[in-house]
């Protein structure tokens, strides 16, 4: 999943800039909002994206600290 993050981070952006220009070419202030509120959740979206893929590195980087580590002789008490 953490290759295709950044396509789906790139998408949820895209998509969010559309709602916003769509909401500052409306007129009637109650579809605008539902712009708005439409791209806010895209952001939000983008937001969570973020979180999930720095959290991948962070357990993929602490995986490889634990391999590379040196194994622990085992005591027989």
């Amino acid at each position: 999943m953490l290759r295709l993050l950044p396509e789906y981070i790139r998408d949820c952006r895209e998509r969010a800039a559309e709602c916003r220009e769509i909401a500052n070419g409306v007129i009637d202030e109650n579809l605008k909002k539902q712009y708005l509120d439409i791209e806010h959740r895209w952001t939000h979206l983008v937001k969570s994206y973020v979180f999930v893929e720095s959290l991948e590195r962070f357990l993929l980087d602490a995986e490889r600290t634990k391999a590379a580590m040196p194994k622990s002789p085992v005591s027989d008490d």
